[in-house]
């Protein structure tokens, strides 16, 4: 631990899930999600993203499964935080509420910009997948009542709500 954070050789990031410093992707939509942010572009790879000079420090507090425990994540946002990064995603998410712990590393975390997944429309409606109205189907973190987080949803090739995002009145 030769930066004395706590976390041993986390040069490359960290896995909260697993505790050690390989943040390795083994569900894959976490890869997705940092190419769709930070390829690079113009160089004939077929993808270019939203900014291709960024730097990018894996954090990983799922499972391979998606799934995990509130503590590995308050752990990466609270790492995050003292990490000083300025751009966060979140793309996941769980219905109901979040325990009071998340809510207080989030807001305590308001140097960074967190993006948030919103959903995509998960309940059951007579056997349709349409959006929900987080409105009323509260999802986090994207509904996190803190003024540094932007919840993010799908379009179509129109531009507009795609048939099974969720959406609300915090969506623009």
């Amino acid at each position: 631990d030769d930066d004395a954070n706590g976390y041993i050789d986390d040069w490359r990031g960290w896995d909260f899930a697993n505790d050690d410093n390989n943040p390795s992707d083994d569900n894959g939509h976490g890869t997705q999600v940092a190419g769709i942010i930070g390829a690079e572009g113009n160089n004939n790879e077929g993808i270019a993203g939203v900014c291709w000079s960024c730097d990018m420090m894996p954090l990983k507090a799922l499972s391979s499964s998606g799934s995990g425990a509130w503590s590995d994540i308050i752990n990466a946002v609270e790492y995050a935080k003292s990490m000083k990064a300025r751009v966060g995603n979140l793309s996941f998410g769980a219905y109901g509420a979040a325990p009071e712990e998340a809510k207080r590393a989030f807001a305590a975390a308001n140097e960074t910009l967190w993006c948030a997944a919103a959903g995509n429309g998960e309940l059951p409606h007579n056997g349709n997948q349409i959006g929900d109205d987080l409105d009323e189907f509260h999802f986090f973190p994207a509904c996190l009542d803190v003024g540094h987080l932007l919840a993010v949803t799908a379009i179509d090739s129109k531009g507009q709500f795609a048939e099974f995002a969720n959406f609300g009145r915090f969506m623009v």
